[in-house]
């Protein structure tokens, strides 16, 4: 018998090689997805970079942060803003201007952060493939941008 035989028997080792193989398995479905997928070069990411300055932006954000996440089944950018206006004056202003482009009204959620209501909402459009959302930190969140918003691609 082979010293590759003897090795095999300890199932400890054969044990090491599933795991191994399986996290390799893993690896290669993620290098693949996101190599072959619709994101495939961050296709998805360039799409939503050449739509992200057709959004309209009220009056008066500033932006203080922004975000970007391209993978393979999701891609989206987010930008932060300070904001004077009341949530109510926002979220008509997107409802006319959103709207009157084309992209469907798909309502509005409240969020609470780690269980505490911080008056957080959400409302978001969809068009195609792709959502807008304009988020509303809360009037009690400690964050410095009370306003969020973005557009995002999610595989189906």
């Amino acid at each position: 018998m082979g010293y590759a035989a003897e090795i095999l028997r300890n199932s400890t080792v054969r044990k090491l090689l599933v795991v191994t193989t399986f996290f390799l398995l893993i690896i290669f479905w993620i290098y693949i997805e996101k190599r072959l997928g619709p994101n495939a070069n961050d296709a998805k990411l360039k799409e939503l970079e050449a739509l992200l300055p057709t959004l309209p932006l009220y009056p008066g954000m500033v932006e203080t942060d922004s975000h970007i996440t391209s993978k393979a089944s999701v891609a989206s950018i987010s930008k932060d803003y300070k904001c004077e206006a009341a949530y109510q004056a926002i979220k008509e202003f997107y409802l006319g201007k959103v709207r009157a482009m084309g992209w469907q009204y798909l309502g509005e959620r409240h969020y609470k952060d780690w269980g505490k209501d911080l008056g957080g909402r959400e409302f978001a459009f969809q068009k195609d493939q792709y959502r807008i959302s304009v988020f509303y930190f809360g009037e009690d969140s400690p964050t410095p941008a009370r306003y969020s918003v973005g557009i995002e691609w999610e595989q189906p």
